[in-house]
């Protein structure tokens, strides 16, 4: 059992808790926090992918964090040898203020006013790695790997008065897709801890 701070570069930051038992099977449980330079490259592939102003407005013009959630299960084939694979899901939860008069999308601007959008992904992830224990308790841990999204589902509500207009549905909608469709990105992995038993 180990306990450790990790990274999924460039999704999330965070703290997992890990179980491997004596057939090598592994499962790790953890909870991250996606910093603005994560979720600035997150949200720039998928607007970028995208092609559609509404889209890019929503993805690239608002502020947003996020934390995620993750489960995955894997196996270290070798007794000797630190390689392994996992397999999990993941959900990302974000948060994103909108000014629309700073959006850059014209039929948006033209409304004015704040707005306040929710995303919610659930993504797939897998990872091949090596770990290793550095002295008697450290864990080292390195792997290469991917996160895609399964499913997306933005909410833009109106803040301080602002209208409510079709075309917010509309830029939510788009801004799905975009991460339905392209929210694919590779990852690095790097877990630093501390072996418990």
């Amino acid at each position: 059992m180990s306990f450790e701070g990790v990274t999924h570069a460039p999704v999330d930051v965070g703290l997992q808790l890990g179980i491997e038992t004596p057939q090598r099977l592994r499962l790790f449980g953890g909870y991250g926090w996606v910093p603005s330079a994560y979720m600035n490259l997150l949200t720039g592939v998928a607007a970028g992918a995208s092609g559609n102003a509404y889209a890019e407005a929503l993805l690239n013009r608002a502020d947003y964090s996020g934390r995620t959630w993750r489960v995955q299960i894997g196996w270290r084939p070798f007794r000797g040898l630190g390689l392994y694979g996992d397999v999990g899901l993941a959900r990302l939860s974000a948060e994103g203020a909108l000014d629309l008069d700073a959006s850059g999308a014209p039929m948006l601007e033209t409304l004015g006013g704040g707005y306040v959008a929710t995303t919610r992904l659930d993504m797939w992830l897998f990872e091949l790695g090596y770990q290793g224990q550095l002295a008697e308790r450290l864990v080292l841990g390195l792997a290469l790997g991917a996160m895609g999204t399964l499913g997306a589902e933005t909410r833009i509500t109106s803040v301080g008065g602002a209208p409510n207009h079709p075309l917010l549905d509309r830029a939510a909608t788009q801004g799905d897709s975009a991460l339905e469709r392209y929210g694919i990105v590779p990852t690095l992995t790097l877990r630093l801890g501390f072996d418990l038993i």
